[in-house]
């Protein structure tokens, strides 16, 4: 493996010049991508807790989970989140259980954000002799390295949430949200409900994996259909809590106009919110995020943010193992699956049959596929 050693090297090189970049002050990005139809509502959710460095034989998981090898699939997959932050988190957990509940052997690997991590864990995973790799990647290059290793192995990959750059690698199948809908779906929802002038303060998550850069395309195009909406400043906090409350703390109190605040993600949308807290600006700077987390749902509750486009992990995790499941029947897996978004504000934030972050709609997926079966 000397050869893919020293890929892992250079792209680790090239990562961190990205990551620098995107924490550069004033940084604004633009890539194109497609107009995806934008998804259905769906009842899903979930969320995510630390994980650990090294690799771990996961138990069952609570609940419906512990029910685990109800599906009768005896194969060992592998699971590889790129870092501990609770979406990453619930959505490794929740491909976890269900994966258990279909029967299989689960291990879990952390990539802490790095490709030669990564990599290395794709390595082990594959000296492990596991049946199948679902990898939430670092960095669309790096996804293309694990593709490669995979093909070579012959173990089917399935990408979660994260997608490949072009090369010899082909993934399996790339299961996750329509990042692009899912900003222009914020922004729908503000050209929809906000009247007079919006000024919006946008806070990006991380730059380089393509899932940032299409949340800002999507909410541009859709504020577009209105000229006294506009984004007056962009700066990523990295998807890190700490680096959107500076972005906020330093937005107010330079000479920036603004009165909304985008944020991509609900675990920095709490450190935006604390800010506008102390400084009393609840209400008059309006807030739209991303997720459907239970936090982020009892904000709305709370009139702390007006709304949130979930994209609950639970769910996607869920769609994840069935993909898998679909390649071991030997069915036709696609190439792209993408699971439903939708929106929550406080017209349905109290509904009672709103989705949660919960591993129990991961394994409901599971077993939805089992009786179509």
């Amino acid at each position: 493996m000397k050869y893919w050693k020293t890929i892992a090297i250079v792209l680790v090189l090239l990562l961190a010049v990205t990551l620098f970049g995107a924490c550069s002050p004033g940084t604004t990005t633009e890539e194109p991508a497609d107009n995806a139809a934008t998804q259905e509502a769906a009842p899903e959710a979930t969320e995510e807790t630390p994980a650990e460095t090294a690799a771990t034989e996961e138990t069952p998981a609570e609940g419906d989970a512990a029910e685990s090898g109800g599906g009768g699939y005896d194969y060992h997959l592998g699971v590889i989140q790129p870092g501990p932050e609770s979406y990453y988190q619930n959505y490794a957990d929740s491909v976890k259980a269900a994966a258990e509940y279909a029967g299989m052997k689960v291990t879990s690997l952390l990539a802490e954000y790095s490709a030669e991590t990564e990599i290395a864990n794709v390595e082990d995973l594959i000296s492990q002799g596991v049946d199948a790799i679902a990898v939430f990647s670092v960095a669309s290059d790096t996804a293309q390295v694990d593709a490669q290793l995979c093909n070579e192995a012959d173990i089917p990959l399935f990408l979660m949430s994260s997608t490949a750059s072009e090369g010899t690698g082909v993934p399996t199948c790339t299961i996750g949200n329509s990042f692009y809908d899912m900003g222009k779906m914020d922004g729908d929802w503000v050209v929809e409900n906000m009247e007079g002038e919006v000024k919006v303060l946008e806070i990006q998550g991380a730059l380089g994996q393509g899932v940032a850069e299409l949340h800002s395309e999507g909410f541009a195009d859709a504020i577009a259909a209105r000229d006294d909406i506009e984004v007056v400043y962009q700066q990523t906090a990295n998807w890190v809590r700490a680096d959107a409350i500076a972005i906020t703390e330093d937005s107010l109190m330079s000479d920036l106009d603004f009165n909304m605040v985008f944020v991509h993600n609900e675990d920095m949308c709490a450190g935006v919110v604390s800010v506008l807290e102390e400084n009393g600006e609840i209400g008059n700077i309006n807030v739209v995020t991303m997720n459907g987390s239970n936090d982020g749902i009892q904000m709305i509750k709370d009139g702390k943010i007006l709304a949130t486009c979930a994209n609950p992990p639970s769910y996607v995790g869920g769609d994840v193992v069935v993909q898998i499941m679909k390649f071991f029947d030997g069915a036709d897996v696609p190439a792209t699956f993408d699971s439903p978004t939708f929106m929550i504000d406080s017209g349905n934030a109290s509904a009672p049959d709103l989705v949660t972050w919960d591993k129990e709609w991961a394994i409901a997926r599971v077993d939805e596929y089992l009786a179509s079966k």
